[in-house]
């Protein structure tokens, strides 16, 4: 009987269940601002500071950059160095800005409202010794040699990721429309470049190793199996020398990236930032403008490093060849660019020298612009 009762409780409470339970959510757009960027001193490269707002993160919009603002570097003796607008929210500065003052951020924002930096003492940034990289098993990882300076208590990475990668189908022939038939392309579309900023905060305090001196800071790691490795691989690390301030910044915004997520995980913690509205201190502001000089450091890696390693590609999963197309169906089948032509069939006739049809595959298949770009970056430097 006792079991026939904790049944029947059970059924009740399954049905009793069925409402999925939706909590009121508020949705508040603040519209932060967020400053993000870097005054260059010394001329090594050009400054660059982003401008932008929160937004919630129910909003599916692009990020709401800020493209009207004004902005520049204040030197104590009153010079000016302004950041030029690019298009895309970020603000260039081109001029050398010297060592040897100390510099705050101004902006000012085309509503009239104002912003304004603490005042920052610049940083020489001392060279990177080496970039290299080592193999295991099944990784690869990227390492990275440093000797700290006089200036460099705290030091910043940031890397950026470019490789090529390539079409399981090369598509040699196009639909010319006005002809009706199929041309040999100007250029070939199976290989292309993908580019990525790397994700972690990568930070370093140098007291803590031998004579200041860096060994083995690791940069980054990738699988075997991975596109990165198919052809061609290019990292470059960016090296900077921060003040205490900016390093308990970012080492706040680390352990809020890395740490959270599991249940025993601690909360987010709130990230003061350097930057304040000039007249509504109160006012949160998100991000830290630093201010220094730059070193740089790239490095390739080749497939044949990595030897004997396949290359996988998941959104290539599904290629296939398509159907053979003959060529009265031309005009037809290639007009709306779902399908590229891969190379010719030859009649066995020998009187006869031009393909009856040709093997296809979809554009996606046989295009790689669709997921990366075709044009080599300025630096990228072909293997030997």
């Amino acid at each position: 009987m006792r079991r026939v009762l904790f049944v029947s409780w059970m059924l009740l409470l399954l049905v009793s269940c069925r409402e999925i339970f939706e909590p009121e959510v508020v949705f508040v757009d603040f519209g932060f601002l967020v400053v993000e960027g870097n005054i260059e001193v010394g001329g090594n490269e050009d400054g660059l500071i982003r401008l932008s707002r929160t937004r919630s993160i129910y909003d599916s919009t692009a990020s709401q950059t800020i493209t009207n603002a004004e902005v520049w570097a204040e030197s104590e003796n009153g010079d000016r160095y302004f950041f030029i607008h690019n298009g895309t929210g970020n603000y260039l500065c081109q001029e050398t800005i010297p060592f040897g003052q100390n510099y705050r951020l101004q902006i000012r924002i085309a509503d009239g409202s104002a912003y304004t930096s603490a005042w920052l003492t610049p940083k020489r940034t001392p060279e990177i010794e080496e970039v290299y990289f080592e193999r295991e098993e099944d990784e690869v990882f990227i390492y990275l040699d440093a000797a700290g300076g006089n200036e460099s208590d705290y030091l910043f990475w940031s890397t950026r990721e470019v490789w090529q990668f390539a079409t399981p189908f090369t598509s040699f022939y196009r639909l010319d429309p006005d002809l009706g038939d199929l041309v040999v392309r100007d250029e070939v579309r199976n290989i292309c470049f993908k580019e990525e900023n790397g994700g972690n905060i990568l930070l370093a305090e140098t007291s803590r190793f031998e004579n200041g001196k860096i060994n083995r800071q690791m940069l980054t790691r990738i699988p075997e199996g991975s596109e990165k490795l198919g052809i061609r691989y290019s990292i470059e690390v960016a090296q900077r020398s921060i003040d205490v301030e900016a390093f308990e910044f970012w080492d706040i915004m680390r352990k809020n990236t890395d740490d959270v997520g599991g249940i025993f995980s601690p909360m987010p913690s709130i990230i003061p930032g350097n930057v304040r509205n000039v007249d509504d201190p109160e006012e949160p502001v998100i991000g830290f403008v630093g201010i220094g000089s730059t070193e740089r450091k790239r490095i390739y890696i080749n497939n044949g490093d990595v030897f004997p390693w396949r290359t996988q590609i998941p959104d290539y999963n599904n290629c296939v060849l398509q159907d053979t197309v003959l060529s009265f169906q031309f005009s037809t089948y290639f007009a709306n660019d779902r399908f590229v032509a891969l190379y010719g069939i030859e009649t066995l006739d020998e009187n006869l020298d031009f393909a009856i049809g040709y093997l296809t595959t979809t554009l996606f298949c046989g295009d790689c612009t669709l997921r990366g770009e075709l044009q080599a970056p300025d630096f990228w430097e072909e293997r030997w």
